[in-house]
């Protein structure tokens, strides 16, 4: 085994981690290849699953002709947009299209599997096991966020920033806008719901 610095929220402690691949199968001897098969489920979930997811939610909220035209709901602002989660807003999608087509469920899902196979087969869900930080689109990132990250960049503490970020989070932010301005986004969501949470608690509710 070796020792690995693990960006844990606030922290950084040091865990025991395999060395090598031999290692690695040897800590699980009843699956076949389980670095591989545990590598190739982290890839898809980083980087595949949530452009497919993201590319589903589009095109049922799309107000092209091409799209489904479901409006997905916001319950925040423009500036500061809490859209309702993916998962969630899809299950609503496909009620309201088995409402409105007389089809079951099976039936709606049925009719838009080539649709989510064409978005699955699409260059930007690639499987690319370089890449460390998710490629969907994530949560919405409202006009302040970026705003923040470009005022972040102006002033020259990108990388200072995108480190604090990536501590706070467990992940590895980037220094561009985009990124910056998403790592804000999602540390002010969890910054709101610690908030919530401790309200909760104090009212006892």
């Amino acid at each position: 085994m070796t020792s690995k610095v693990l960006p844990v929220l606030y922290w950084t402690p040091t865990i025991s981690v395999p060395e090598n691949e031999t290692e690695y199968n040897s800590l699980a001897p009843k699956r076949a290849n389980a670095q591989n098969e545990d590598a190739v489920a982290s890839t898809c979930y980083r980087s595949v699953s949530p452009v497919i997811r993201d590319g589903i939610a589009t095109y049922f909220d799309a107000d092209a002709p091409a799209g489904l035209g479901i409006k997905r709901k916001n319950f925040g602002t423009e500036d500061e947009p809490q859209l309702e989660k993916e998962g969630v807003f899809v299950k609503r999608a496909v009620a309201e299209l088995m409402a409105s087509r007389g089809e079951t469920e099976a039936q709606v899902v049925a009719s838009l599997a080539a649709k989510v196979q064409e978005i699955a087969d699409s260059p930007d869900a690639k499987f690319d096991p370089s890449l460390r930080e998710g490629t969907g689109a994530g949560p919405a990132i409202g006009k302040n966020d970026l705003k923040l990250a470009a005022a972040v960049i102006a002033d020259g503490r990108a990388t200072e920033i995108a480190g604090k970020l990536s501590a706070i989070l467990g992940v590895t932010v980037a220094t561009d806008e985009k990124s910056l301005a998403r790592a804000i986004a999602d540390n002010r969501r969890a910054l709101a719901a610690k908030a919530a949470a401790e309200q909760k608690a104090a009212l006892g509710l």
